[in-house]
């Protein structure tokens, strides 16, 4: 139904989520689904912190990741291949 790659680093206390996707066939919640095992993994390894980008013109995945309390602290002008923007967001884990 869908996938998610997250990063962990030895010494951070921050993950990255590098990608995720759902398949089109996907019933509605798999993304959130998939976010939330990510957290929750990350959680589990000590992390206080995810991060993310996503493309700025992406607006169903920057709503999923806002509405899951994910906050935008950059901008970065020409992340993907085609020349768009990125939005960086990161979310703070409550303990």
């Amino acid at each position: 139904m869908g996938y998610a790659l997250v990063e962990f680093r030895r010494n951070s206390r921050c993950a990255r989520l590098f990608s995720i996707a759902r398949a089109p066939e996907a019933p509605a919640g798999v993304g959130r689904s998939l976010l939330e095992a990510c957290e929750n993994e990350a959680v589990k390894r000590g992390c206080t912190a995810m991060r993310l980008e996503a493309r700025e013109d992406n607006f169903r995945a920057l709503r999923l990741y806002e509405s899951a309390g994910y906050a935008r602290f950059a901008r970065v002008d020409g992340y993907y291949e085609d020349g768009a923007p990125a939005l960086r967001l990161e979310k703070i884990f409550k303990r």
